[in-house]
């Protein structure tokens, strides 16, 4: 009996719902992630801190809470303290990204506008997954 390999679970947390929903559609999409999202930091938080996600995409610019504050509270908690996050944000360039190396606060970072395909390779990076790479097409988009 073949079993299915276990989905990464990727909790995004971003006050943009319309983003949020793309990158489920886009990750649930290639059959290997589940992604809850919440568009509070709040919400996300107490999300993670239940059902532990294998890793999280953190908004840096959010109205109740920033993404460094969301961010001092899950490494202060032992349930979430390991789970690997990356910062994402429309706040910085992505030149400005590489100058910083890719990395706030000693967590990777992307800057919007986001492909899927970057997301993809983001979190295979972070999560040392070498085998099951997808595909990426030219335009940045999953094959």
């Amino acid at each position: 009996m073949d079993e299915k390999p276990k989905k990464i679970r990727v909790l995004v947390i971003d006050d943009n719902k319309d983003l949020c929903q793309i990158l489920k559609e886009y990750l649930e999409k290639t059959g290997r992630f589940e992604v809850p999202f919440f568009t509070s930091a709040k919400a996300g938080i107490k999300y993670a801190k239940a059902r532990k996600a294998d890793i999280i995409l953190l908004d840096l610019m959010m109205p109740e809470m920033d993404g460094t504050q969301a961010a001092e509270q899950l490494l202060e908690d032992q349930n979430t303290s390991e789970i690997p996050i990356i910062f994402i944000t429309a706040a910085i360039k992505k030149s400005e990204v590489e100058e910083r190396y890719g990395y706030i606060q000693g967590h990777p970072i992307l800057a919007k506008p986001i492909l899927p395909g970057q997301i993809i390779k983001k979190i295979e990076n972070v999560l040392g997954i070498k085998d099951g790479s997808l595909p990426i097409m030219s335009d940045g988009y999953p094959a």
